[in-house]
């Protein structure tokens, strides 16, 4: 082949090579059309409680199980659906102190359910934008009580506690590729939360209702390989830390008759989730 062979071919592919990249560009945008998926995991909580000079504190694990989905509306928008809840919950001993003495324990069991709905705002189509409503509701139980303090009055029975949130959540997620004809991908979301809504109420304060404000944050991620066409198969992480500000100045009339102020403490929950994860896009 002469110099202007050489020369003409050179530039068809100088021509060639950007069509390629234009096109797998476009492909693989084009792609990605959602998926669902299923996780059953190991949630370990780590639960603390603090009003003036008394704290608690009590790390307790549980099962958990996670469904949910990614759905595309259009180029620019998606909508997910997340679903969690556990089950067999473990029980474990709370410790409570006053002014680092020990005062109390008792056993503790910790449950939670969850169902969040996201916009999705596609920048890219592997970088979004989100934001929507989440509800949440969380059961504390307490049983087996025993004083380490004479000046604690013993309680019979269970004492079981639960708060109702309604949250608003913003935050942004990265999906790597698609879940059909991909070897392996990977996803990543970051969120804060804020109560649009909160309730909370303690059997032992039987009428009382509470409305603590405060905050949320999670970090959550998962890599997964192909198994099937379209079937993946990996696993899954995730952290989570609620903080509930307390709430007081409540008015209850016990049993004998006398009104007594009450409060909601203050409490950190923090949760962190390892699991197994089905991805599929079938």
């Amino acid at each position: 082949m002469n110099d202007v062979g050489w020369k003409m071919y050179l530039k068809k592919i100088n021509v060639f090579i950007p069509l390629i990249f234009i096109s797998n560009t476009i492909n693989a945008s084009e792609d990605f059309d959602g998926y669902s998926y299923f996780t059953v995991g190991m949630e370990n909580i780590t639960y603390e409680e603090s009003f003036t000079n008394i704290s608690s504190s009590v790390d307790v694990s549980s099962m958990v199980i996670n469904t949910g989905g990614i759905y595309v509306i259009n180029d620019k928008f998606d909508f997910s659906i997340d679903a969690l809840a556990t089950f067999s919950p473990d029980a474990s001993e709370e410790n409570w102190k006053l002014s680092g003495v020990a005062l109390q324990k008792n056993k503790f069991e910790y449950t939670r359910a969850s169902t969040n709905v996201q916009l999705h705002y596609k920048y890219t189509p592997e970088f979004r934008f989100l934001a929507g409503p989440s509800f949440s509701y969380q059961t504390y139980k307490r049983y087996s009580f025993e004083a380490l303090d004479p000046r604690v009055e013993v309680i019979d029975g269970v004492v079981e506690e639960n708060t109702t949130d309604l949250f608003f959540d913003v935050g942004v997620a990265y999906e790597s590729a698609a879940v059909a004809n991909v070897p392996w991908r990977y996803s990543l979301k970051a969120l804060i939360g804020y109560p649009v809504w909160s309730e909370a109420k303690n059997t032992n304060y039987d009428g009382v209702k509470f409305s603590p404000s405060g905050y949320r944050y999670s970090l959550s991620g998962n890599v997964s390989f192909e198994v099937l066409t379209g079937v993946h198969l990996g696993l899954y992480a995730a952290y989570h830390f609620d903080q509930r500000d307390e709430d007081g100045g409540k008015n209850f009339v016990g049993s004998d008759g006398v009104t007594r102020e009450v409060s909601l403490p203050e409490a950190k929950t923090t949760n962190a989730t390892l699991g197994v994860q089905v991805i599929w896009n079938l």
